[in-house]
């Protein structure tokens, strides 16, 4: 399925980068939480923003350590005494190998490889109809969305996460409702006692999913983020996508 909301997906890397104001933010979420078409690009540009964030790591961990990328001189000091060349081509040519030596550097390859690797097995389990000329199974699904897509995670595990689409189960505490922005939040916990790891879950449509009660345990799938606002500094799942009770 295609979707032509190009003004939204515009707007998905300052929804990863955390520049958007409120409104947007609410724009964007109920987006994800309605197209599947835009889940998928989303899911796609996340991946990709967070291999950039890698490969910047690991060139200042690099160059604090005097090796890989900033141990060899890009020219030699005749030449930049000669003025051979325009300061510009300097800087381009400078890039160029400096590119070159990030992509060949043993630890960028071995990313590249997983994540082609975890690829190739996305496609694999999604386009098997296809590529073994055979039906596919029927996929397993809630409410019209497929679960099978959703990594299923403890909530101690949520910080070492990187993909988009989560799955984890706990104890409800603590439901409340934002009145300004009209969504439905409530703390998800590892322990029924609430002193454990913790998720926080925002339902952006209480009129679509029903808030859980306190004290049951439930099966959240939705968007995994993390929060950074002073003072809150948490995991979330935001937007949910579906809730299936466990144990009322």
């Amino acid at each position: 399925m295609t979707c032509r909301h190009w003004g939204v997906r515009r707007k998905f890397l300052s929804y990863l980068e955390g520049t958007l104001e409120a409104d947007q933010v609410r724009a964007v979420e109920a987006r994800l939480a309605g197209c599947a078409a835009c889940r998928e690009a989303f899911a796609r540009l996340k991946d990709g923003h967070e291999l950039a964030g890698r490969l910047a790591r690991i060139e200042r961990e690099n160059a604090a350590a005097g090796r890989g990328f900033e141990a060899a001189p890009l020219f030699k000091p005749a030449m930049i005494e000669a003025g051979q060349g325009s300061r510009a081509r300097r800087l381009r040519d400078g890039r160029r190998m400096r590119w070159s030596l990030i992509i060949s550097h043993p630890r960028t390859i071995w990313v590249l490889a997983a994540i082609v690797i975890a690829q190739a097995a996305l496609v694999t389990v999604w386009k098997r109809d296809v590529i073994f000329g055979k039906a596919a199974s029927p996929v397993a699904s809630i409410s019209g969305i497929d679960i099978n897509r959703f990594r299923n995670l403890n909530i101690a595990e949520m910080p070492l996460n990187s993909h988009p689409h989560v799955a984890t189960e706990g104890y409800v505490r603590n439901v409340w409702m934002d009145a300004e922005e009209k969504t439905l939040h409530f703390k998800l916990s590892e322990s029924p006692a609430g002193d454990s790891a913790f998720v926080v879950c925002e339902i952006l449509s209480p009129d679509r999913i029903s808030a859980p009660r306190a004290g049951s345990r439930v099966k959240v799938y939705g968007v995994a983020r993390y929060d950074g606002q002073a003072g809150r500094q948490w995991q979330e799942v935001n937007p949910v996508l579906d809730i299936a009770v466990l144990k009322r």
